[in-house]
């Protein structure tokens, strides 16, 4: 019925559709191409393949304060396809993150090259981990996790000059040196 054009789903019954599991993957991916509009993830049980698939073409923007907060219980894939889908909308990213007051890890260190140094600085106060605002403000030498990210995020802070240096541990992790700032003096 939909392939002849007959029928036009409404939002709340799109999704329902797509979240019952007897429906297969490959009827409800035909059902989005047939939809053609953005479709909302948040908070919606569809399967990884749905999810990519909405994520990669039929993108909501008002899903991304829902992926900022619930981005670390999602799958690698679907993770990684928020993140590949963000670079176009880092204005309404940097708008969300201030609003959620976070910003996962992988997802700072893989629009790092979107965002202008400002934003950069700005968001980087909303990262999980408060060791990367503390290296950065503060005379603390933090010590990191070892992961891409974190190396992505330290190598952008270096080149910024927020930090002097870093090093890579040989436990695996990071040791992040700041750059020597003055004491201030209170008379």
């Amino acid at each position: 019925m939909m392939e002849a054009g007959e029928t036009n789903l409404e939002d709340t019954e799109l999704a329902a559709l797509l979240e019952d599991e007897r429906l297969g993957d490959s009827t409800a991916l035909r059902l989005l191409e047939l939809h053609g509009k953005t479709v909302s993830a948040a908070g919606k049980k569809y399967s990884e393949a749905v999810q990519m698939k909405i994520i990669e073409n039929y993108f909501d923007v008002e899903d991304i304060n829902w992926f900022l907060v619930n981005c670390d219980r999602q799958s690698g894939p679907v993770q990684q396809a928020f993140i590949h889908c963000i670079q176009t909308h880092i204005k309404e990213l940097c708008n969300a993150v201030e609003t959620e007051e976070t910003i996962p890890i992988p997802v700072y260190a893989y629009t790092l090259q979107s965002l202008t140094p400002e934003e950069a600085k700005e968001l980087r106060q909303y990262l999980p981990d408060k060791k990367f605002e503390l290296v950065c403000t503060t005379n603390k030498k933090p010590r990191f996790p070892g992961s891409e990210d974190v190396c992505v995020i330290l190598e952008y802070f270096k080149a910024q000059g927020w930090i002097s240096s870093y090093q890579l541990l040989p436990s695996g992790g990071y040791w992040a040196f700041p750059k020597q700032r003055k004491p201030i003096k209170t008379p």
